[in-house]
């Protein structure tokens, strides 16, 4: 058996720093090293490994390691690779639950090319036929890897959120959520928002020419239910229970201020589902939150002041990588 030196590089592929790297002497071409000394980082990445022998010949070889929060959950338990490189790239540097959370919904909404509101606002990428119903994750990234945007009311962005977060090892699930209804068209008017797909902040950037008018990626929608990602296991009713939508971005938070990012619940910037909802505050024109009318009544004693449950309520779907035309006019929110 030949001996040779082998060269061990680790680095972090977010930033490009060397983590770590040793000379060994006198190596066999077959067996073990101990890479001693060696830690991974403490928050979400992903390490490049170098290693490579040189004696009487030469042999190289290369790859990569998920560096993530925990294992991770069902239904991504294995994750899929192909989900990893995104969630991992959108929740790089966070060592919490709470700043990995907010990052990932975060890089959900602004994903380019990604996820695109339908226009008649119907679900893509979810086959209803199956219990629990499974979305149709390869398809999804196979588009984006074609450089195509994806039509995905918030039954499919939501899902596929909830997907990117078990990933990286936090345990979500969906909830479908309706409320009081104008009984003449049984629709809630939901407050102007930015859907996804759309610059939520439209005319900032000095170096493009301004809008047309101010705001104009914002409009209210026509909605019955709505669907957004929470922890698996919230409380019912869902008081206090956070919510995570990148669905669209709203322009204020819960407490009046700018905010143009889609909600995702954070110490810093809370999102509480029961206000979230719609939330009435003194010198406001309009109601906070998701929903601007009807004014939101309680429906059952058991949920007061909280939007009830729709359909589906709280779960998790299926994946699977089966080829899927996207359904055309499919279930509406």
């Amino acid at each position: 058996m030949w001996l040779g030196s082998l060269v061990v590089v680790i680095w972090d592929q977010g930033t490009g720093q060397i983590l770590w790297q040793r000379t060994y002497d006198y190596v066999p071409t077959q067996g073990q090293v101990s890479l001693d000394g060696f830690l991974l980082p403490d928050y979400i990445t992903l390490v490049g490994f170098q290693v490579t022998w040189v004696g009487s010949t030469s042999m190289f070889t290369r790859f990569s390691a998920f560096v993530v929060l925990d294992e991770p959950k069902e239904p991504m338990s294995p994750a899929w690779v192909n989900l990893l490189l995104y969630s991992c790239w959108w929740g790089r540097f966070k060592s919490n639950f709470d700043d990995a959370a907010q990052a990932i919904t975060f890089g959900v909404f602004f994903q380019r090319l990604g996820f695109a509101y339908p226009q008649n606002s119907a679900a893509y990428w979810i086959d209803i036929r199956t219990t629990p119903p499974t979305f149709k994750l390869k398809a999804v990234l196979d588009k984006w890897n074609e450089g195509q945007w994806v039509s995905s009311n918030c039954v499919d962005v939501s899902c596929f959120t909830m997907l990117a977060l078990c990933s990286v090892g936090m345990d979500f699930s969906t909830r479908q959520l309706t409320g009081t209804v104008d009984p003449s068209y049984s629709y809630f008017l939901t407050n102007p928002i930015c859907p996804i797909g759309s610059d939520p902040t439209p005319g900032d950037d000095p170096s493009e020419p301004p809008p047309p008018f101010p705001d104009y990626t914002y409009q209210p929608y026509q909605w019955v239910c709505h669907q957004v990602c929470v922890l698996t296991g919230s409380p019912d009713p869902p008081s206090s229970t956070g919510i995570w939508d990148p669905t669209a971005a709203q322009k204020k938070d819960l407490d009046g201020n700018s905010y143009r990012n889609p909600p995702a619940h954070h110490p810093n910037h809370l999102w509480p589902e029961s206000v979230y909802w719609q939330k009435w505050i003194e010198d406001e024109e309009a109601p906070l939150g998701l929903i601007s009318k009807p004014q939101q009544t309680p429906s059952n004693p058991h949920y007061p002041n909280d939007p009830p449950f729709w359909v589906l309520r709280t779960w998790k779907c299926r994946v699977d990588a089966e080829p899927w035309p996207p359904l055309q006019g499919g279930a509406k929110p």
